[in-house]
């Protein structure tokens, strides 16, 4: 039994064992990922000094999002009022109260949560995740190999096992490209991390532990089309032993076709390129709905030395809606948020985003020590700018003109990444004297000189921009350069 302590103090029976099996136990159970069980009195109370310092800098339970800025369900973020409950409780000593009125601790089940599924998919092969290793990202695909149209009201993921499968980000791809690049790489799966959309205009989907599957409501289903594959961008983390993996997922269908339909809005960053040391780099984009809409669920994609996120809309009669804002960003916490009631945005609403960054050594999580000119890119020492909005539309019309709307925008931002990719590529080609793949501090400030004198250079000039070959720029050979300019001395270019 705790020790004897005031009577206004919390104990655990009455008051923390709630809080604790509400937000910390989904994670925290004998087979969940957290590194060990908060269940019961004496799990929980052993560990009460550890407890204070993660509860105190409310960086557990992890819950990234900012109130006010968006209304969400199943948030993990302590209350105040829980907050000053676990600490009052700490600091009183920690007692067990009326060990009879200890609430029935939390079950997990091993079967799938949703009911039996109509049909289940799994990964061809089993993957080994590597006993060691700072960023273990790998891509998924699982044919569904349906001869007829389906339509889905629900998915469940079972990751295989949750002590390494950290998080992972789902969507659908029917082009054939994802199951291409995982047929070229010899291994299971091929390198992840990328965020890229293989078929835009569908929903997209995720897991992190302690996420409920959801069902969509009566009447909204996912079309899935003859020949879609799911892709499942996966994010591991190590042991310190190699750990089998084989991710499963239960589909659900709807027994008649749908009369509102999900879709997919993505804002994607422009081409970034965070000059070494500096600490307040920002990139925006925003994207005018063509549509009503009413969005679903919200997930912001980013690396290592992103810090700052927030995504609003503004609407067409001058009011504004908060999205999503997080002031302390972590790759390793993302996630696909989803809100409380669907939040309506009427046609002509602009939706915003603001992605800003931090190169410095004052950012624990930046890659480089010291920081090395960090570049818009798919790889994990890269950046990625991406808010992807899960909506639904009520009319099958609106449904294809919002597609089309975002295929042809997505298509456009990721040819300009492209541009400015192959930008710095022939750039480390020329200048990465110690051939490591990227340029140190040294290194970077030749080429950020040869870059700034690129007038004075005749021969370059002609070279790489003088794209018709008639020996002199035009205007938008011109344009190109001065693209270049701003790009490398750290101005998003659009």
């Amino acid at each position: 039994m705790g020790p004897r302590v005031q009577e206004d103090v919390p104990d655990f029976a009455r008051d923390v064992a709630p809080i604790v099996h509400r937000r910390c136990a989904s994670c925290h159970h004998d087979q969940g990922p957290g590194p060990f069980p908060l269940i019961t009195y004496r799990e929980v109370s052993k560990r009460a000094r550890q407890l204070k310092i993660v509860i105190e800098d409310r960086s557990m339970p992890p819950w990234p999002p900012i109130p006010g800025h968006g209304e969400f369900h199943e948030p993990r973020r302590l209350t105040n009022a829980e907050h000053a409950t676990l600490l009052d409780w700490i600091d009183g000593g920690t007692p067990l109260g009326n060990p009879e009125e200890v609430p029935a601790p939390p079950e997990f089940v091993d079967g799938w949560r949703l009911g039996e599924p109509d049909v289940v998919l799994a990964m061809d092969a089993t993957y080994e995740v590597p006993a060691e290793g700072f960023d273990v990202w790998r891509t998924f695909v699982i044919p569904t190999r349906f001869p007829e149209e389906k339509h889905l009201r629900a998915i469940e993921f079972r990751p295989g096992n949750e002590r390494v499968v950290h998080h992972f980000i789902a969507y659908m791809d029917r082009s054939g490209n994802a199951l291409a690049a995982d047929a070229a790489d010899p291994g299971v799966g091929y390198p992840g991390m990328s965020a890229e959309i293989h078929l835009l205009g569908e929903e997209a989907y995720g897991w992190v532990p302690g996420m409920s599957p959801h069902e969509l409501p009566p009447g909204i289903a996912t079309t899935l089309a003859p020949g879609t594959d799911f892709v499942l961008d996966t994010h591991f983390v190590t042991t310190g032993r190699v750990e089998p993996v084989r991710m499963e997922m239960g589909l659900f269908f709807a027994d008649q076709p749908p009369v509102s339909f999900p879709a997919s809005v993505i804002l994607v960053g422009p081409g970034a390129s965070i000059p070494p040391g500096v600490s307040d780099y920002t990139i925006g984009e925003s994207i005018e709905l063509p549509v009503d809409v009413r969005v679903m669920t919200i997930a912001p994609h980013a690396h290592y030395v992103c810090k700052r996120v927030r995504v609003w809309a503004d609407l067409p009669d001058g009011s504004r809606e908060e999205l999503l804002r997080i002031d302390d960003w972590d790759p390793n916490w993302q996630e696909i948020y989803r809100y409380r009631e669907p939040l309506a945005l009427p046609a002509g609403s602009r939706v915003e985003m603001r992605f800003t960054y931090d190169n410095s050594s004052d950012n624990p999580r930046n890659p480089y020590e010291p920081p090395h000119r960090v570049v818009t890119g798919k790889a994990s020492f890269n950046e990625m700018a991406i808010a992807w909005l899960n909506v639904i539309v009520d009319d099958r019309d609106e449904l294809a003109q919002l597609r089309r709307f975002c295929d042809t925008k997505y298509r456009a931002d990721s040819q300009r990444a492209t541009v400015l990719i192959d930008i710095w590529k022939s750039l480390v080609l020329a200048f990465d004297a110690n051939g490591d793949g990227t340029l140190n501090i040294a290194e970077d400030r030749r080429a950020t000189a040869y870059v700034n004198k690129i007038w004075d250079k005749e021969a370059h000039l002609m070279r790489g921009f003088d794209a018709d070959r008639d020996g002199k720029l035009n205007d938008e050979e011109r344009a190109r350069v001065e693209q270049v300019l701003r790009y490398w001395n750290g101005e998003p270019v659009r």
